[in-house]
């Protein structure tokens, strides 16, 4: 239901609900229409020139339904304004009041209004009524991100480095993490709703597919020489990525009516990268080619540390706003060269930037061996406030020692920069009017 459509039936509810509060003559005051998840502007029913307040009201566990509209135990709504304040007063002729909210309705929350006479003869609340949400999907997060990503070219940032960047990503939280159904108190404070004790771990999986670019390193033999050298380049790939990590509550609190937390988490993740472009390129200023693999994989463990943006239902997910994932794993697409005598089974190679020598004595042949070994990676996405967009970055950096390891051919550190937006799937759909029940 549009605005629009929500304005219209809002006037024909206010000639009934408004009809029906005066001839009773009464203060209670009564909402216009139903409450629906991101609405900013709620219609109230009550006496005229009576000044009207919202509550979120906080359960007293997960799961349960306050069942009177008990001011003590909930925080109150902030309108907009030039200068703050927490009440409105009903239209004298209509009596009805328009609360403009300073953060949009929670989902699933509950919420209850309460009026006081001009006069201060009386005061009533409303009945309780919980937050709708339109579409629901459960323990269920789907989000979509698209942008531009740069990466570090010739040892700088340009436009000639920027390539495109989509992402689907859905996410199962099997359990929800301690503390992640909060309850509103007084000022602004909260704390964990009974049943929903801190301390406790939860568990989360991922499903990703990205198309993205990586680095690659590579080396091109010339033949007639036994000689070599290393190249590392972007490449575009499509890549399709698993994790999971199991997140634990640190701090908690509420900013503009929506409940949020702060969580760290063990992390698990693999991903797998195919090639998007040739396999063979050719190398610039020179007549050979550079020979790629169709096919690379990486895996890595670590943790996360991630900002939650807390639902009111224990049957929801929370919605991940931002992370920043630190892990420690192998990368095919970025292998090392260690240093090997050379024998029967390994014929002497010697690349042109190799710098095996300083390992063995002058008569000794050597060769260079491909390995993958570990190396750190650093991927944050930081979502700003009030927006869809967000920035984020990857560092790949070498982070194994090993004897004989040949430094004249590892693969560089690699820093890469993105801009987009992401986009909660079940939220766009929603206000597109798309419906769940």
């Amino acid at each position: 239901m549009t605005w629009t459509y929500a304005k219209l039936f809002a006037a024909v509810m206010l000639l009934v609900n408004v009809t029906a509060a005066q001839t009773a003559s009464t203060v209670k005051p009564v909402f216009v229409q139903h409450l629906v998840e991101g609405q900013t502007i709620v219609y109230v029913s009550a006496a005229p020139e009576s000044t009207v307040k919202l509550y979120l009201l906080s359960q007293d566990s997960p799961g349960s339904v306050p069942s009177t509209c008990d001011t003590t135990k909930g925080s109150l709504f902030q309108l907009k304004g030039t200068t703050p304040t927490i009440a409105a007063s009903a239209n004298k002729d209509t009596g009805v009041a328009e609360m403009d909210l300073s953060s949009p309705l929670v989902g699933n929350t509950f919420v209850c209004a309460s009026a006081e006479a001009k006069d201060s003869s009386g005061s009533a609340a409303s009945d309780v009524q919980q937050v709708e949400t339109t579409l629901d999907w459960g323990r269920v997060r789907a989000y979509f991100a698209g942008g531009v990503l740069i990466a570090s070219g010739q040892n700088s940032f340009s436009s000639s480095s920027a390539t495109e960047f989509v992402s689907f990503n859905i996410e199962k939280t099997w359990l929800l993490p301690g503390c992640s159904l909060l309850q509103p108190g007084q000022n602004g404070h909260a704390k964990c709703q009974s049943g929903s004790k801190a301390g406790t771990p939860g568990v989360s999986t991922y499903f990703e597919t990205r198309l993205t670019a990586i680095p690659v390193s590579t080396t091109k033999s010339t033949s007639d020489t036994g000689t070599a050298s290393t190249f590392q380049t972007s490449q575009k790939t499509a890549r399709l990525g698993v994790g999971v990590y199991f997140p634990w509550v640190l701090t908690h609190w509420y900013f503009q009516q929506a409940p949020n937390a702060l969580f760290i988490a063990p992390l698990a993740k693999v991903g797998f990268d195919t090639l998007t472009g040739p396999t063979s390129q050719a190398i610039p200023t020179s007549t050979s080619n550079l020979v790629f693999d169709r096919f690379y994989n990486h895996y890595g463990y670590g943790m996360r540390i991630g900002h939650y943006g807390l639902t009111s239902s224990p049957s929801q997910a929370p919605e991940l706003i931002s992370y920043l994932d630190v892990t420690l794993g192998h990368y095919s697409n970025l292998q090392s060269f260690v240093c090997e005598p050379a024998s029967t089974v390994l014929q002497p190679f010697t690349p042109a930037d190799s710098q095996c020598g300083a390992y063995f004595p002058p008569s000794q042949p050597f060769t260079d061996s491909r390995v993958t070994l570990n190396r750190l990676d650093l991927e944050g996405i930081l979502k700003i406030p009030k927006t869809v967009a967000f920035v984020g970055f990857n560092a790949n950096v070498k982070a194994s020692a090993r004897r004989h390891l040949d430094l004249g051919l590892q693969p560089s550190d690699d820093l890469r920069f993105l801009f987009g937006v992401k986009l909660d799937i079940a939220s766009v759909m929603q206000k597109l009017g798309v419906s769940g029940k």
